[in-house]
């Protein structure tokens, strides 16, 4: 899987909102992760 995180909708941010916005992906990527992985095996798709 490929995730362009330099995409032309970001090139308008200064590299403070940048690294913000990257920070808060990362976080919510993490945070799906784990809760993923709390799941039961039946209420996975």
């Amino acid at each position: 899987m490929i995730m362009a995180f330099d995409s032309h909708k970001m090139r308008g941010m200064s590299p403070r909102q940048r690294e913000a916005a990257l920070a808060a992906l990362a976080n919510l990527l993490v945070e799906a992760t784990e809760a993923a992985g709390k799941e039961e095996p039946h209420e996975r798709a």
